[in-house]
């Protein structure tokens, strides 16, 4: 998957900000909030990375769809980035749906596009938790890789539902940030200092 190019990360931020209503009845949050702009915060060359996904507003909801995408979105939508990779997402297990009976349907399923849906039996209010999403970094270095909630394939935005009517929804695009993973020899260093430091306190 290309990187982005970090000459073009402040221009693209500014056009990302403007994605979503300001007044929105739901808002989707997730990762770090920098400055209006969302990352999230992964390790490089590693599997099996849940991140949570938020909601405010407190709006009544009793569906969800969940568009996500990095980078073009793959082959699955004509696009030719290969990972980092999506892999399972979780909208029920301990959010918001979970205590109104919920069904999740993956109706799209790929790597890097995904669309999940939520339906409840029951009204429930747009605040806390709203799903896990795993990601997968296997054989990725450290790098800057576009993410979106709202313009998934050019024309799905995550949206929340309140029966069969659209709630305005604040979906902000963000970022995928890849750390590498301390060397061994340089966690040593750090475990090491830190001992030395809490051992002089002690002393002191």
């Amino acid at each position: 998957m290309r990187q982005l190019n970090r000459n073009l990360f402040l221009a693209i931020a500014a056009i990302l900000l403007c994605v979503g209503s300001v007044n929105a009845d739901a808002v989707i949050s997730y990762g770090v909030n920098e400055g209006g702009i969302f990352f999230i915060d992964l390790q490089a060359n590693t599997g099996n990375q849940a991140r949570p996904f938020f909601v405010s507003g407190g709006s009544n909801v009793n569906g969800l769809e969940l568009d996500l995408q990095i980078g073009d979105g793959g082959v699955f939508i004509g696009g030719t980035d290969t990972g980092p990779r999506m892999g399972t997402i979780d909208m029920i297990t301990g959010t918001i749906f979970a205590g109104a009976s919920p069904t999740q349907q993956d109706v799209v399923n790929s790597p890097l596009a995904k669309q999940s849906t939520v339906d409840t039996t029951s009204l429930v209010a747009a605040n806390g938790l709203i799903a896990q999403v795993v990601f997968d970094t296997t054989g990725f270095g450290p790098g800057l890789y576009a993410f979106r909630l709202s313009g998934v394939a050019g024309q799905f935005n995550s949206t929340f539902f309140n029966s069969a009517t659209p709630v305005a929804t604040t979906a902000p695009n963000g970022f995928l940030r890849i750390t590498a993973i301390p060397e061994p020899s340089s966690l040593l260093l750090v475990l090491g200092s830190t001992a030395l430091c809490l051992l002089r306190r002690r002393r002191g």
